[in-house]
Protein backbone atom coordinates (compact mmCIF):
# COMPACT_ATOMS: atom_id res chain seq x y z
CA UNK A 1 0.00 0.00 0.00
CA UNK A 2 0.96 3.48 -1.22
CA UNK A 3 0.97 5.88 2.39
CA UNK A 4 2.66 8.60 0.94
CA UNK A 5 1.05 11.86 2.70
CA UNK A 6 -0.28 14.28 -0.20
CA UNK A 7 -0.37 17.73 1.47
CA UNK A 8 -4.09 18.68 2.66
CA UNK A 9 -5.00 21.60 1.60
CA UNK A 10 -8.51 22.56 2.03
CA UNK A 11 -9.66 25.07 -1.01
CA UNK A 12 -12.92 26.14 1.19
CA UNK A 13 -15.00 26.24 -2.01
CA UNK A 14 -15.66 22.54 -3.39
CA UNK A 15 -16.17 19.77 -1.71
CA UNK A 16 -14.01 16.67 -3.00
CA UNK A 17 -16.62 14.22 -4.83
CA UNK A 18 -17.93 10.28 -4.03
CA UNK A 19 -16.02 10.73 -0.40
CA UNK A 20 -19.09 11.03 1.94
CA UNK A 21 -21.32 7.81 2.56
CA UNK A 22 -25.42 7.67 2.36
CA UNK A 23 -28.53 9.23 3.44
CA UNK A 24 -29.17 6.43 5.46
CA UNK A 25 -25.92 6.43 7.17
CA UNK A 26 -25.20 9.60 9.99
CA UNK A 27 -23.08 11.13 10.37
CA UNK A 28 -22.76 10.29 14.03
CA UNK A 29 -23.04 6.77 13.77
CA UNK A 30 -20.28 4.78 14.83
CA UNK A 31 -20.73 2.74 11.43
CA UNK A 32 -20.39 6.41 9.30
CA UNK A 33 -16.50 5.92 9.09
CA UNK A 34 -16.06 2.67 7.79
CA UNK A 35 -18.33 3.28 5.75
CA UNK A 36 -17.50 6.01 4.57
CA UNK A 37 -13.83 4.93 3.99
CA UNK A 38 -14.89 1.74 2.17
CA UNK A 39 -17.11 4.19 -0.17
CA UNK A 40 -14.07 6.71 -1.05
CA UNK A 41 -12.09 3.25 -1.78
CA UNK A 42 -14.84 1.91 -3.85
CA UNK A 43 -14.87 -1.45 -2.15
CA UNK A 44 -18.70 -0.75 -1.49
CA UNK A 45 -21.33 1.26 -2.87
CA UNK A 46 -25.18 1.85 -2.65
CA UNK A 47 -28.62 1.81 -4.25
CA UNK A 48 -29.65 3.73 -7.25
CA UNK A 49 -31.78 6.49 -3.88
CA UNK A 50 -28.49 7.34 -2.71
CA UNK A 51 -28.90 4.96 0.54
CA UNK A 52 -26.44 1.73 1.67
CA UNK A 53 -28.92 -0.27 3.29
CA UNK A 54 -26.96 -1.02 6.28
CA UNK A 55 -29.46 -3.70 7.86
CA UNK A 56 -29.66 -5.21 4.62
CA UNK A 57 -28.47 -9.18 4.62
CA UNK A 58 -25.97 -9.48 2.17
CA UNK A 59 -25.81 -12.72 0.02
CA UNK A 60 -22.71 -15.05 -0.67
CA UNK A 61 -21.58 -13.11 -4.18
CA UNK A 62 -21.92 -9.60 -3.41
CA UNK A 63 -20.03 -10.92 -0.14
CA UNK A 64 -17.26 -12.40 -2.29
CA UNK A 65 -17.21 -9.22 -4.32
CA UNK A 66 -16.41 -6.32 -1.36
CA UNK A 67 -13.96 -8.67 -0.26
CA UNK A 68 -11.98 -9.41 -3.33
CA UNK A 69 -11.98 -5.47 -4.25
CA UNK A 70 -10.73 -4.93 -0.75
CA UNK A 71 -8.11 -7.24 -0.54
CA UNK A 72 -7.37 -6.17 -4.09
CA UNK A 73 -7.08 -8.88 -6.09
CA UNK A 74 -6.85 -9.15 -9.65
CA UNK A 75 -9.65 -10.63 -11.02
CA UNK A 76 -10.08 -13.74 -13.09
CA UNK A 77 -10.54 -13.23 -17.29
CA UNK A 78 -10.85 -17.42 -17.15
CA UNK A 79 -14.27 -19.37 -17.06
CA UNK A 80 -13.89 -22.67 -16.13
CA UNK A 81 -17.35 -23.45 -14.97
CA UNK A 82 -16.94 -25.21 -12.00
CA UNK A 83 -19.79 -23.97 -10.27
CA UNK A 84 -22.78 -24.91 -12.34
CA UNK A 85 -24.79 -22.55 -10.99
CA UNK A 86 -22.43 -19.79 -11.92
CA UNK A 87 -23.09 -19.62 -15.13
CA UNK A 88 -20.94 -17.45 -17.96
CA UNK A 89 -21.93 -13.26 -18.12
CA UNK A 90 -23.31 -12.99 -14.60
CA UNK A 91 -21.96 -10.12 -13.16
CA UNK A 92 -20.55 -12.06 -9.79
CA UNK A 93 -18.68 -14.47 -12.30
CA UNK A 94 -15.36 -13.26 -12.61
CA UNK A 95 -15.32 -12.78 -8.68
CA UNK A 96 -16.37 -16.46 -8.00
CA UNK A 97 -13.71 -18.13 -10.43
CA UNK A 98 -11.47 -15.77 -8.96
CA UNK A 99 -12.13 -17.06 -5.35
CA UNK A 100 -11.99 -20.34 -6.48
CA UNK A 101 -8.21 -20.23 -8.32
CA UNK A 102 -7.36 -18.69 -4.95
CA UNK A 103 -8.83 -21.38 -2.95
CA UNK A 104 -10.52 -18.49 -0.75
CA UNK A 105 -13.99 -20.71 -2.04
CA UNK A 106 -14.78 -24.41 -2.81
CA UNK A 107 -18.21 -24.63 -2.85
CA UNK A 108 -20.74 -27.78 -1.24
CA UNK A 109 -18.76 -30.32 -0.97
CA UNK A 110 -22.11 -32.66 -1.55
CA UNK A 111 -23.98 -30.29 -4.05
CA UNK A 112 -20.67 -28.48 -5.73
CA UNK A 113 -22.69 -25.76 -6.05
CA UNK A 114 -21.53 -22.36 -4.89
CA UNK A 115 -24.86 -20.89 -4.09
CA UNK A 116 -24.02 -17.15 -4.82
CA UNK A 117 -27.75 -16.12 -3.87
CA UNK A 118 -27.67 -17.73 -0.43
CA UNK A 119 -27.28 -15.87 2.82
CA UNK A 120 -23.66 -15.26 4.16
CA UNK A 121 -23.23 -15.96 7.55
CA UNK A 122 -20.17 -14.60 10.03
CA UNK A 123 -18.69 -17.74 9.99
CA UNK A 124 -18.46 -18.07 5.98
CA UNK A 125 -17.33 -14.66 5.64
CA UNK A 126 -14.52 -14.07 7.94
CA UNK A 127 -13.13 -17.89 6.67
CA UNK A 128 -13.39 -15.77 3.09
CA UNK A 129 -12.40 -12.55 4.05
CA UNK A 130 -8.80 -13.83 6.24
CA UNK A 131 -8.61 -16.32 2.82
CA UNK A 132 -8.38 -13.00 0.56
CA UNK A 133 -6.30 -11.43 2.73
CA UNK A 134 -3.49 -14.23 3.23
CA UNK A 135 -3.89 -14.84 6.78
CA UNK A 136 -2.38 -17.78 7.96
CA UNK A 137 -4.38 -19.08 11.33
CA UNK A 138 -2.42 -21.74 11.95
CA UNK A 139 0.44 -19.71 13.05
CA UNK A 140 -1.47 -18.07 16.23
CA UNK A 141 -2.09 -19.48 18.89
CA UNK A 142 -5.34 -18.92 19.97
CA UNK A 143 -5.84 -21.30 22.83
CA UNK A 144 -6.43 -18.73 25.65
CA UNK A 145 -9.90 -17.90 23.77
CA UNK A 146 -12.91 -19.58 24.85
CA UNK A 147 -16.20 -19.67 23.32
CA UNK A 148 -19.78 -19.81 24.42
CA UNK A 149 -21.01 -21.18 20.93
CA UNK A 150 -17.93 -21.49 19.03
CA UNK A 151 -16.70 -24.75 20.32
CA UNK A 152 -12.96 -25.84 19.41
CA UNK A 153 -12.65 -28.10 16.35
CA UNK A 154 -15.07 -26.73 15.01
CA UNK A 155 -14.28 -25.55 11.13
CA UNK A 156 -14.71 -21.58 11.55
CA UNK A 157 -13.95 -21.30 15.32
CA UNK A 158 -9.82 -20.66 14.04
CA UNK A 159 -11.31 -17.82 12.23
CA UNK A 160 -13.98 -16.43 14.85
CA UNK A 161 -11.01 -16.68 17.80
CA UNK A 162 -8.28 -14.76 15.30
CA UNK A 163 -10.79 -12.00 14.67
CA UNK A 164 -11.45 -11.74 18.60
CA UNK A 165 -7.79 -11.47 19.33
CA UNK A 166 -7.40 -8.87 17.36
CA UNK A 167 -10.34 -7.09 17.97
CA UNK A 168 -11.57 -7.43 14.48
CA UNK A 169 -15.13 -8.94 15.92
CA UNK A 170 -16.48 -8.62 19.57
CA UNK A 171 -18.65 -11.42 21.27
CA UNK A 172 -21.19 -10.01 23.05
CA UNK A 173 -22.13 -10.14 27.02
CA UNK A 174 -22.27 -13.69 27.66
CA UNK A 175 -19.57 -14.99 25.20
CA UNK A 176 -21.27 -15.44 22.25
CA UNK A 177 -20.37 -14.70 18.49
CA UNK A 178 -23.33 -16.02 16.80
CA UNK A 179 -21.43 -17.95 13.25
CA UNK A 180 -24.60 -18.93 11.84
CA UNK A 181 -26.21 -15.16 11.93
CA UNK A 182 -26.49 -13.55 9.04
CA UNK A 183 -24.24 -10.89 8.02
CA UNK A 184 -25.93 -7.17 7.23
CA UNK A 185 -24.15 -5.27 5.26
CA UNK A 186 -23.06 -2.50 7.65
CA UNK A 187 -21.12 -5.43 9.48
CA UNK A 188 -19.56 -6.84 6.67
CA UNK A 189 -18.06 -3.20 6.25
CA UNK A 190 -17.27 -2.55 9.78
CA UNK A 191 -15.02 -6.37 9.31
CA UNK A 192 -13.37 -5.19 6.19
CA UNK A 193 -12.29 -1.84 7.86
CA UNK A 194 -10.91 -3.27 11.09
CA UNK A 195 -8.86 -6.16 8.88
CA UNK A 196 -7.54 -3.62 7.00
CA UNK A 197 -6.96 -1.28 10.07
CA UNK A 198 -5.22 -4.15 11.68
CA UNK A 199 -3.17 -5.98 8.96
CA UNK A 200 -2.56 -3.77 5.59
CA UNK A 201 -3.56 -0.96 6.81
CA UNK A 202 -5.62 2.46 5.99
CA UNK A 203 -4.55 4.57 2.93
CA UNK A 204 -3.83 7.87 5.17
CA UNK A 205 -4.64 9.51 1.36
CA UNK A 206 -7.86 8.97 1.57
CA UNK A 207 -8.12 9.65 5.46
CA UNK A 208 -7.07 12.99 4.81
CA UNK A 209 -9.00 13.41 1.46
CA UNK A 210 -12.26 12.77 3.74
CA UNK A 211 -11.07 14.98 6.62
CA UNK A 212 -11.01 17.75 4.33
CA UNK A 213 -14.52 17.09 2.70
CA UNK A 214 -15.76 16.97 6.57
CA UNK A 215 -13.88 20.30 7.70
CA UNK A 216 -15.66 22.43 4.52
CA UNK A 217 -18.35 20.95 4.94
CA UNK A 218 -18.16 22.19 8.74
CA UNK A 219 -17.04 25.87 7.43
CA UNK A 220 -19.77 26.00 5.36
CA UNK A 221 -22.54 24.91 8.16
CA UNK A 222 -20.89 27.43 10.36
CA UNK A 223 -21.70 30.29 7.47
CA UNK A 224 -24.84 29.39 7.16
CA UNK A 225 -25.55 29.30 10.88
CA UNK A 226 -26.27 25.54 11.27
CA UNK A 227 -23.96 24.79 14.13
CA UNK A 228 -25.38 21.68 14.98
CA UNK A 229 -24.24 20.06 11.44
CA UNK A 230 -21.25 21.58 11.97
CA UNK A 231 -20.45 19.80 15.24
CA UNK A 232 -21.42 17.09 13.76
CA UNK A 233 -19.07 17.41 10.17
CA UNK A 234 -16.27 18.61 12.91
CA UNK A 235 -16.47 15.52 14.94
CA UNK A 236 -16.58 13.25 11.84
CA UNK A 237 -13.49 14.93 10.42
CA UNK A 238 -11.98 14.46 13.42
CA UNK A 239 -12.48 10.44 13.77
CA UNK A 240 -11.05 10.04 10.20
CA UNK A 241 -7.88 12.24 11.26
CA UNK A 242 -7.19 10.74 14.31
CA UNK A 243 -6.38 7.51 12.05
CA UNK A 244 -3.63 9.53 10.79
CA UNK A 245 -2.32 11.06 13.05
CA UNK A 246 -2.07 7.91 15.97
CA UNK A 247 -0.35 6.03 12.84
CA UNK A 248 1.96 9.41 11.80
CA UNK A 249 2.79 11.22 14.98
CA UNK A 250 5.87 12.55 13.55
CA UNK A 251 4.47 13.81 10.28
CA UNK A 252 3.95 17.62 9.87
CA UNK A 253 1.09 17.33 7.78
CA UNK A 254 -0.88 14.91 9.19
CA UNK A 255 -0.23 16.51 12.40
CA UNK A 256 -1.14 19.63 10.75
CA UNK A 257 -4.59 18.13 9.88
CA UNK A 258 -5.14 17.35 13.30
CA UNK A 259 -4.94 20.92 14.39
CA UNK A 260 -6.97 22.20 11.65
CA UNK A 261 -9.35 19.81 12.68
CA UNK A 262 -9.25 21.14 16.79
CA UNK A 263 -9.16 24.56 15.63
CA UNK A 264 -12.56 24.14 13.38
CA UNK A 265 -13.61 22.55 16.47
CA UNK A 266 -12.93 25.63 19.03
CA UNK A 267 -14.30 27.72 16.15
CA UNK A 268 -17.70 26.17 16.46
CA UNK A 269 -17.48 26.20 19.80
CA UNK A 270 -16.94 29.45 20.16
CA UNK A 271 -19.94 30.38 18.04
CA UNK A 272 -22.32 27.92 19.85
CA UNK A 273 -21.14 29.97 23.05
CA UNK A 274 -21.76 33.01 21.46
CA UNK A 275 -25.42 31.88 20.71
CA UNK A 276 -25.72 30.97 24.39
CA UNK A 277 -24.78 34.77 25.57
CA UNK A 278 -21.23 33.70 26.75
CA UNK A 279 -19.11 36.61 25.45
CA UNK A 280 -16.26 35.03 27.60
CA UNK A 281 -16.53 32.03 26.29
CA UNK A 282 -16.44 32.79 22.80
CA UNK A 283 -13.22 35.20 23.52
CA UNK A 284 -11.51 32.12 24.87
CA UNK A 285 -12.32 29.74 22.16
CA UNK A 286 -12.24 31.95 19.40
CA UNK A 287 -8.54 32.46 20.87
CA UNK A 288 -7.89 29.15 21.11
CA UNK A 289 -8.67 28.34 17.79
CA UNK A 290 -6.81 31.17 16.34
CA UNK A 291 -3.38 29.54 17.94
CA UNK A 292 -4.11 26.09 16.55
CA UNK A 293 -4.28 27.07 13.17
CA UNK A 294 -1.21 28.79 13.46
CA UNK A 295 0.17 25.97 14.76
CA UNK A 296 -1.00 24.26 12.23
CA UNK A 297 0.54 27.09 9.84
CA UNK A 298 3.73 26.70 11.55
CA UNK A 299 3.88 22.80 10.26
CA UNK A 300 2.36 22.98 7.00
CA UNK A 301 2.72 26.47 5.40
CA UNK A 302 0.18 24.56 2.59
CA UNK A 303 -2.51 25.68 4.93
CA UNK A 304 -2.39 29.11 4.26
CA UNK A 305 -5.52 29.34 2.66
CA UNK A 306 -7.91 27.65 5.64
CA UNK A 307 -5.76 29.14 8.08
CA UNK A 308 -6.45 32.47 7.40
CA UNK A 309 -10.22 31.75 7.18
CA UNK A 310 -9.91 30.69 10.23
CA UNK A 311 -8.20 33.22 11.61
CA UNK A 312 -10.60 35.78 10.11
CA UNK A 313 -13.38 34.38 11.89
CA UNK A 314 -11.65 34.13 15.58
CA UNK A 315 -10.65 37.38 15.28
CA UNK A 316 -14.05 38.32 14.52
CA UNK A 317 -15.93 36.49 16.74
CA UNK A 318 -13.66 37.74 19.32
CA UNK A 319 -13.92 41.14 18.26
CA UNK A 320 -17.83 41.06 18.53
CA UNK A 321 -17.46 39.48 21.86
CA UNK A 322 -15.57 42.20 22.87
CA UNK A 323 -18.04 44.56 22.21
CA UNK A 324 -20.47 42.94 24.03
CA UNK A 325 -18.79 42.99 26.99
CA UNK A 326 -17.88 46.69 26.64
CA UNK A 327 -21.41 47.07 26.39
CA UNK A 328 -22.53 45.00 29.11
CA UNK A 329 -20.72 46.51 31.30
CA UNK A 330 -21.48 49.78 30.23
CA UNK A 331 -25.91 49.22 30.54
CA UNK A 332 -24.66 47.92 34.18
CA UNK A 333 -22.45 50.87 34.92
CA UNK A 334 -25.18 53.04 34.08
CA UNK A 335 -27.70 51.02 36.28
CA UNK A 336 -25.42 50.91 39.36
CA UNK A 337 -24.87 54.45 38.86
CA UNK A 338 -28.79 55.14 38.51
CA UNK A 339 -29.34 53.03 41.96
CA UNK A 340 -26.93 55.08 43.57
CA UNK A 341 -28.48 58.24 42.71
CA UNK A 342 -32.00 56.74 43.73
CA UNK A 343 -30.57 55.84 46.87
CA UNK A 344 -28.89 59.25 48.07
CA UNK A 345 -32.13 60.72 46.90
CA UNK A 346 -34.33 59.07 49.25
CA UNK A 347 -31.73 58.64 51.79
CA UNK A 348 -30.87 62.26 52.83
CA UNK A 349 -33.03 63.60 55.60
CA UNK A 350 -35.78 66.48 55.14
CA UNK A 351 -34.66 69.71 57.10
CA UNK A 352 -39.20 70.23 58.13
CA UNK A 353 -39.47 73.62 59.41
CA UNK A 354 -41.75 74.43 62.84
CA UNK A 355 -43.58 77.57 62.82
CA UNK A 356 -42.10 80.10 65.17
CA UNK A 357 -44.09 81.06 68.14
CA UNK A 358 -43.78 84.77 68.95
CA UNK A 359 -42.76 85.81 72.13
CA UNK A 360 -45.48 87.67 73.80
CA UNK A 361 -44.62 91.49 73.83
CA UNK A 362 -42.97 93.00 77.30
CA UNK A 363 -45.10 94.52 80.09
CA UNK A 364 -44.06 98.56 80.66
CA UNK A 365 -42.93 98.78 83.84
CA UNK A 366 -46.17 99.69 86.22
CA UNK A 367 -46.66 103.37 86.38
CA UNK A 368 -47.07 105.08 90.16
CA UNK A 369 -50.21 106.69 89.93
CA UNK A 370 -49.96 110.31 90.66
CA UNK A 371 -51.38 111.46 93.66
Amino acid sequence: MNNKIIALSVSILTPLSGSLAFSDVMRNQEIYLPISYLSNQNVINGYSDGTFGPQKILNRAAALKIILIAAEKKLSTEFSGKFSDVPNGAWFTQYVETAANLKIVSGDAKTGLFTPGRTVNRAEFLKMLFSAFEVDISTFDLSAIKLADAPDGAWFTPYIKFAIKFGILLPDANGNVKPSAPLTRKEAANLIFKTLEKGKGLSYQALLNLTETHLIEALTAIEESKLSKAGIDVVAAERFVLLVTAALPKNNIAQSAGDITESIKSLVGAYAAGQNGQPEEVITSAKKAWQLADVAFQKNPAQSKIVEEIKNLAADLAGRARKEIKNRDKILAEKKQVKTTEGLETSTPQVTTQPVEQAPAATTPAQVPTQ
